[in-house]
């Protein structure tokens, strides 16, 4: 089976192939995450705070513009309160287990 790389992996990922976070988290990578950090320490803060909330995985986006964490769905508390303490614009959301078919016109 062929299979795909993206820049921010260390690893490639089958295509079709269902992975956990943990197996995502494991491979996943930003390049730019150093550099910016170097100069943005308060990134390195807020991603201590999901890691130490039990974040699966807790990375920045892109070019920093977003720091994210991933957690286990089953009882986790997700920091909101102490990443706005911090300084950041936190919220929480779900990811879905199931996206619905999309049908392409004619």
């Amino acid at each position: 089976q062929k299979a795909t790389r993206h820049s921010g992996t260390r690893a490639t990922l089958p295509i079709g192939r269902r992975l956990e976070w943990r197996a995502i988290a494991a491979l996943a990578a930003n390049d730019l995450e150093d550099a910016v950090g170097a100069r943005h320490p308060e990134l390195a803060v807020l991603r201590g705070i999901l890691g130490k909330s039990g974040a699966l995985l807790a990375q920045m986006t892109g070019s920093g513009s977003t720091v994210f964490g991933v957690f286990d769905a089953t009882g986790a508390t997700v920091p909101v309160g102490e990443l706005q303490r911090a300084g950041a614009r936190a919220l929480a959301t779900a990811t879905l287990e199931e996206v619905a078919p999309v049908e392409r016109p004619g």
